[in-house]
């Protein structure tokens, strides 16, 4: 089987069984402008209900967490695409939730919230798309600095941090963090990919089993006055910040495994030493090493000697 067709079946062999556990049993439920699909899979029994709106959102959610992992097999540009349109989607996304008025955006309110962000979503990967691919490798860092530290928050009832301006201060600490980690070696790009795709690919089956774990992400990142979410920790809500530790691990052996001299050259094309981006004591770079369990080893980076005189 050629290698696009098995990665496409790979895919569909794992979304496949969550739409099928979310099936609907009855008949739909339509008010206007949404179409309320009954969810048997749903844990918190809080009137939540599951739009068409929110399974088609949910299926982009978890394909770009997929593609995420795989991105060696989507070549650079694509790879670049795919991290722009996720980063400005989720811009987006922030921002129609923190300005939305207190009537709401009407009838088309949850088809708006699916529209928009795609929509500004494949601007933005189309516009990283043609920038530089160094900008998309620091982007892979400031991401899972910013997963990381919703999974810190997630731990406690109303958040591990109470403050506003302290859960800021700390999404923006490890977002800088993780952009620089990811400028130093590929190794810190590829834990941020792994982090990233592992937070969104729960993000997005949360929606078909509502067990609260979204509570996390919309009450940090939403302060509209006007919308009243809160986040309690549970037995589900626990499980899942626990397997995402494995999911984050699972997403890092599949980089290495199947992907990681593409990623590697991506990376050495635009941060090597001699090119000056970084100091060379800075740099990490790596060779090949039988006698590792992976075959490869970090060593610092030297300088490439002077020209003979």
């Amino acid at each position: 089987m050629p290698t696009n067709k098995r990665f496409l079946f790979i895919i569909m062999m794992i979304v496949y069984p969550i739409l099928v556990i979310a099936a609907p049993a009855d008949l739909p439920r339509t008010e206007p402008g949404v179409l309320y699909l009954p969810d048997n899979a749903i844990v918190m029994d809080d009137g939540y209900e599951l739009s068409i709106q929110g399974v088609l959102g949910g299926i982009i959610i978890i394909l770009c967490a997929l593609l995420l992992w795989f991105r060696a097999f989507l070549g650079l540009r694509l790879a670049q695409g795919l991290v722009g349109f996720i980063i400005i989607a989720f811009i987006a996304w922030v921002l129609l939730s923190n300005f939305e008025p207190e009537n709401t955006y009407g009838t088309n309110r949850w088809t708006l919230y699916l529209t928009v962000p795609v929509a500004c979503g494949l601007v933005g990967g189309l516009l990283l798309m043609c920038a530089l691919p160094m900008l998309y490798l620091i982007s892979l860092g400031g991401l899972g600095g910013l997963a990381a530290g919703l999974w810190v928050l997630g731990w406690r009832t109303d958040l591990s941090i109470q403050s506003n301006w302290g859960r800021a201060i700390l999404l923006v600490i490890l977002v800088v963090v993780g952009c620089v980690f990811a400028a130093l070696d590929v190794f810190f790009h590829m834990v941020g990919a792994a982090l990233t795709g592992a937070y969104i690919l729960f993000l997005g089956l949360d929606i078909y089993f509502h067990t609260g774990f979204t509570y996390c992400f919309i009450a940090t990142l939403d302060a509209n006055p006007h919308h009243d979410y809160s986040y309690q920790t549970t037995r589900e809500t626990h499980i899942i910040q626990s397997i995402l530790i494995v999911a984050m691990l699972m997403g890092l052996m599949i980089q290495v495994c199947f992907g990681w001299r593409g990623i590697e050259t991506q990376h050495d094309l635009y941060f090597l030493p001699e090119k000056r981006i970084l100091p060379p004591t800075l740099r990490f770079s790596h060779y090949y090493n039988p006698n590792r369990p992976w075959g490869f080893s970090w060593r610092p980076a030297v300088a490439p000697p002077p020209p003979p005189v």
